[in-house]
């Protein structure tokens, strides 16, 4: 259907919609918006103020910051600012806070499934926190092997959703990789939100695997480590002497 069609359809069964625009092509859910379409097909074209609805300008945002502490259980964020919510309210209060700084606007060349190129332009600014958040702890409990197969895994599992592959044993074994490496993700992130960034800037959990004794015990090993290009570099110059 056109969006003029799917519009027709969704008031005609009682769902709010506006009417379909032939400039721009927008849809919209949970997460945010999309745009496409009318003059953003010219990739050097800056996107117009018009097409954003969620997000002010990150010039127009407040001139002080806001802090926001996200709190997630086995990867599930569970609490803001100490305040116990379920999902699609914690969702939508972080939307109204994060647009307002002007976090959440995303302008990107897509690859589309068929190999093509497409601008799109996104808000969601609530998803960018969430990301930010529940990666930085992530980062934080898992070892780096496990983490850099995670974050490989993650992005075939977006191109899976992305090219509609949802209801597929491949999806089925990612979410059980995922679901093994959540179970650690416990903890609180802290995050700054200021005229269109969105930064963090502490985090701690339970399972965290900083441990700064280890970081002070590890000058042996380092020196060790290092042998090698050290007498690598005397045999080039004809030392026989460590330094």
């Amino acid at each position: 259907m056109t969006p003029a069609q799917l519009s027709d359809y969704a008031r005609s069964r009682g769902i709010a919609a506006p009417s379909g625009s032939d400039a721009f092509s927008i849809d919209s859910n949970l997460w945010g918006r999309s745009t496409s379409g009318g003059s953003l097909t010219d990739a050097w074209t800056e996107p117009p103020d018009e097409i954003f609805a969620l997000t002010r300008a990150a010039a127009d945002a407040p001139d002080q910051p806001a802090f926001i502490d996200l709190d997630f259980d086995a990867g599930v964020p569970v609490r803001a600012n100490d305040i116990e919510m379920p999902p699609l309210e914690l969702i939508e209060s972080l939307e109204t806070i994060a647009g307002a700084h002007g976090v959440g606007r995303i302008d990107v060349i897509e690859n589309r499934v068929v190999g093509v190129k497409s601008r799109e332009v996104y808000e969601a600014p609530a998803a960018v926190v969430l990301h930010a958040a529940h990666d930085d702890l992530v980062r934080l409990v898992v070892a780096r092997d496990l983490d850099r197969v995670r974050h490989a895994l993650s992005r075939t599992y977006a191109d899976l959703v992305y090219n509609g592959q949802w209801f597929s044993p491949f999806r089925e074994a990612l979410d059980a990789f995922h679901r093994s490496v959540q179970s650690r993700a416990t903890g609180s992130v802290r995050l700054r939100l200021f005229k269109g960034d969105c930064r963090v800037i502490g985090r701690r959990s339970p399972y965290s695997l900083e441990d700064s004794g280890v970081l002070s015990a590890s000058d042996g090993f380092i020196a060790q480590w290092g042998r090698a290009v050290e007498a690598s570099a005397r045999a080039r110059d004809g030392s026989r002497t460590p330094a």
